[in-house]
């Protein structure tokens, strides 16, 4: 596992990436987002997907999902898919699940140092040339929960106490009931374990404001 530092500025998604390919000796690379909980079998509509991007000497490809099979119902529609190409509307029915195929020559034309996938992305759709492959697997997107508690831990930082840190230990809880929400296979089991996800993050939540009155 080789660690690629953005270095005295964040990059964003696009020269983040653009960045790490510089490292590559790839042409073509397989990139995750880390916000969302990948499973074993994931690895069948991954291998999928990388026969259609070959096939169609694609320069990147997504893979998607429809969007309500995600875990975070808060989540909006991206895009649309037609005949393997994605096409952008206000009412997408897919969203991005974290994990693309993408050829290095692509980023070497982007000169700004910083910038969004999404850019990429968008001048792709205009030249029909973004392609994507839907599963129909679930996926699971922490992304929320994550960006809350790193939000959280910021704030604690700056209060300057180190007791108030055990505000976060109930998020432990929180993480092991996120993953048996993901194990879970049977709806009806989905009820009670997303009760206590929200019960943590309520329990946090509460945490959270008594410690500030009390500092």
């Amino acid at each position: 596992i080789s660690i690629i530092e953005d270095g005295e500025n964040i990059l964003d998604t696009g020269g983040g990436i653009n960045n790490m390919m510089k490292h590559a000796n790839e042409d073509n690379v397989l990139i995750f987002n880390p916000d969302t909980i990948w499973k074993k079998n994931y690895s069948n509509e991954i291998n999928e997907m990388e026969k259609i991007y070959f096939s169609k000497k694609s320069k990147n490809i997504l893979l998607l999902v429809k969007k309500e099979l995600s875990f975070d119902k808060n989540l909006n529609g991206d895009f649309d898919l037609k005949d393997d190409l994605i096409i952008k509307n206000n009412d997408g029915k897919f969203i991005y699940t974290g994990c693309q195929i993408i050829n290095k020559k692509l980023l070497s034309g982007y000169k700004e140092k910083i910038f969004s996938i999404t850019n990429v992305w968008n001048d792709l759709i205009e030249k029909k040339e973004l392609y994507g492959f839907e599963t129909n697997a679930k996926f699971y997107h922490l992304l929320l929960i994550i960006t809350a508690l790193i939000a959280l831990t910021l704030f604690l930082d700056q209060l300057g106490e180190p007791l108030a840190f055990l505000i976060l230990l109930p998020s432990v809880i929180l993480f092991v009931h996120a993953r048996k929400v993901m194990q879970i296979k049977n709806p009806k089991d989905f009820d009670p374990e997303l009760k206590k996800v929200a019960l943590t993050t309520f329990t946090i939540s509460l945490i959270t404001t008594i410690v500030l009155i009390l500092l």
